[in-house]
């Protein structure tokens, strides 16, 4: 057996290991089913209790191409105590039927990180303990060796017999099996465009338990299948942005001056004509002379600061154009190696979304819902003194990306007070029929009008997006004259 005997006597390892009896999905290399002690783990922490067999096949499906998987029985069910042979081949069908799947048969382009497989285990496996009285009587404590999941015919059969009373495995098996057709379903009405997104996007909205409750918020939120779907269609030129070169601070200009420190190469030459005695003195005494040279100064990354607006102006297509162009502006500036971070606001001001490397915290953009009315003095007068605190101690240069609609009316004060401390464009969804009658259009950087005949046409609308996400980066970014774009 692949465990000790300290451990195979341990029910929070023999009680897992040993429901993998009932597994009938096995995986070619154990390093990819150690993979299911991670999902185990955090399905317990949402609160979610199902045994371990059906996190690893059902999880496995889902994560791991086909070519890596093989599907069908590792012992012989019927000779375990308790056994009910029809449900494990009931069991063996609905895994059949999964695998067949559009999400199971694209799992290897799809590359779904532990929390979005978790977030999808927790919602297909919902329906298993919803009816369920029994409680599972062990704790868990998988091994985190590899070697521990390389689990023979008889090392299942005997980890099953270990532990005595195995009415919970068989009681959820019977309600996985009793509640096959909502399975299935829900496994057909998987998004596997979202999943898609992402999977590119990434998500790093937070850890644990918090980062599956808002993954499941985003897959079951109405409107995130029309997000996504605008969303990939502005990636594919997104995805092209390169890092740009930042400007070196090595030695690559002529000299300046002379200072006490230096490379070789920029010794003095008069500092050669010291005895060895004295110059080993100046050496020391940090005495000796070197030609300083012209360098350019290193400049800090611009932090990037996108503004949604999420009140009720901005529902359907308008929410739609605003949060898919937002995470894709969003993209394109972490690619170009700018610290980006993402803000809701209707009536106040949420809390910053922020990206980690080159992630984005793509389910909670998709999911978020604003209830709060609208109150922009409120909301940008807090923006700018936030602002003004952040540049008076970190000293770098922000950038602010609006995305709100026509009739959003922001005293202009207010907005000459934010231009104080950095730099603004705007996306404005014009209203139907109507123009923009905004006084401070003259003090942003940049901005750009999409009317709603253009947001109703879905090739015109992508076409608007990537004529914005062309200048939404380099715009504020000068002082350029300032400009009105519409597009219609």
């Amino acid at each position: 057996m692949p465990i000790s005997s300290a451990l195979s006597a341990d029910p929070a390892v023999v009680g897992p290991l040993g429901s993998l009896a009932m597994s009938r999905v096995t995986a070619r290399a154990s390093t990819l089913a150690l993979r299911a002690r991670v999902w185990q783990r955090d399905l317990d922490r949402v609160g979610l209790v199902v045994p371990f067999a059906f996190i690893h096949d059902l999880g496995l499906l889902l994560a791991a191409p086909r070519d890596q998987l093989q599907l069908g029985s590792r012992c012989d069910f019927s000779t375990l105590a308790g056994a009910e042979p029809s449900l494990i081949g009931a069991y063996q069908a609905i895994l059949e039927d999964m695998a067949g799947s559009e999400a199971a048969r694209r799992a290897g382009e799809l590359k779904m990180n532990d929390a979005l497989v978790v977030a999808l285990l927790a919602r297909l496996l919902t329906p298993v303990t919803q009816r369920r009285s029994l409680q599972r009587p062990y704790a868990v404590d998988l091994p985190s060796e590899s070697a521990a999941f390389e689990l023979t015919e008889l090392d299942l059969t005997t980890l099953w017999a270990k532990l005595p009373d195995r009415q919970f495995e068989l009681a959820s098996l019977r309600q996985l099996v009793a509640a096959r057709l909502a399975l299935l379903t829900l496994v057909d009405a998987l998004d596997v465009d979202t999943l898609r997104l992402l999977g590119m996007l990434g998500d790093p909205a937070g850890s644990g338990a918090l980062a599956q409750v808002d993954l499941m918020r985003a897959l079951s939120t109405p409107n995130a299948r029309d997000i996504v779907s605008f969303s990939l269609e502005l990636l594919p030129s997104v995805l092209e942005t390169k890092t740009r070169p930042g400007a070196s601070t090595h030695a690559a200009f002529g000299y300046s001056g002379v200072g006490r420190r230096g490379s070789l190469d920029g010794l003095v030459l008069t500092e050669l004509a010291w005895d060895a005695d004295e110059f080993v003195r100046r050496v020391i005494d940090d005495e000796v002379l070197y030609y300083a040279r012209d360098q350019a100064r290193d400049q800090a990354r611009r932090l990037h600061l996108l503004l949604i607006d999420a009140s009720a102006s901005m529902r359907g297509e308008r929410s739609t154009f605003a949060r898919g162009l937002a995470l894709a502006t969003a993209k394109k500036l972490v690619l170009s190696g700018e610290d980006v971070i993402l803000r809701f606001f209707d009536a106040r001001l949420y809390e910053p979304l922020r990206s980690r490397g080159r992630e984005l915290p793509t389910s909670q953009v998709l999911a978020f819902r604003g209830e709060r009315g609208r109150n922009p003095v409120r909301v940008f007068t807090a923006l700018a003194s936030e602002l003004a605190l952040m540049t008076s101690r970190e000293g770098r240069d922000v950038v602010v990306h609006l995305f709100t609609h026509g009739a959003h009316d922001i005293p202009r004060n207010v907005v000459s007070a934010l231009r104080e401390h950095a730099r603004l464009s705007a996306v404005f969804v014009a209203p139907q029929g109507g123009e923009l009658h905004l006084d401070y259009l003259n003090l942003l950087d940049a901005h750009w009008v999409v009317t709603h005949e253009t947001l109703i046409d879905k090739e015109a609308r992508a076409e608007a997006a990537r004529g914005i996400l062309g200048g939404a980066e380099e715009a504020p970014a000068v002082k350029a004259p300032k400009e009105r774009e519409s597009i219609s």
